[in-house]
């Protein structure tokens, strides 16, 4: 297997010192046997600002957040975070939530979900609050994913709320394409 790479270049020459960079270590063409599975993590360049809106289909690394206030008497409220492109991702999700009621029709009140779009729609929770009377929640949760074909959605839901009911959710995404 051949694997090129100037990112591993830089990373030698900043880690040691001039001399040891892609001209002495060779590292512009790297070659490993087919029996070896390299793992390396170099992360893409750190986002310069925080998105607007969310990405339509992310290709590099981003941050971006939403909120939304439920009334009563709303419906769900399904917002989305990021759709990803194929590759490998490090994801810091979080979610915080307050709501003023106990009781609701479904399992959870506010979550964040992967929905894959091009596979039949199959949801995965990854966090979930359910309804505590004025208790504020907080979660966040990092993982590293490799995402098969373009196409996926991250989705903040807000649950829907019944008559003198209210619920406020935020979520973040600090999406990290690692290279």
């Amino acid at each position: 297997m051949r694997f090129s790479s100037n990112v591993l270049a830089r990373l030698a020459a900043a880690l040691g010192d001039k001399v040891a960079g892609r001209e002495s270590l060779q590292l512009q063409d790297l070659q490993l046997p087919a029996v070896v599975s390299p793992i390396i993590t170099v992360l893409a360049p750190y986002p310069t600002r925080v998105e607007l809106v969310a990405p339509a289909m992310a290709r590099d690394s981003f941050i971006y957040t939403a909120s939304v206030i439920q009334a009563p008497s709303a419906s769900t409220s399904v917002n989305t975070l990021g759709t990803f492109g194929r590759g490998a991702w490090r994801l810091l999700v979080g979610l915080a939530s307050i709501c003023d009621f106990t009781s609701i029709a479904g399992p959870f009140v506010n979550y964040i979900r992967w929905q894959d779009a091009v596979g039949g729609g199959a949801n995965g929770v990854i966090i979930a609050h359910h309804a505590a009377v004025n208790v504020p929640q907080f979660n966040a949760v990092e993982h590293d994913l490799v995402l098969p074909v373009d196409g996926w959605l991250l989705q903040g839901v807000a649950g829907a709320t019944a008559a003198a009911q209210n619920s406020q959710s935020s979520w973040f995404v600090h999406a990290r394409r690692l290279l």
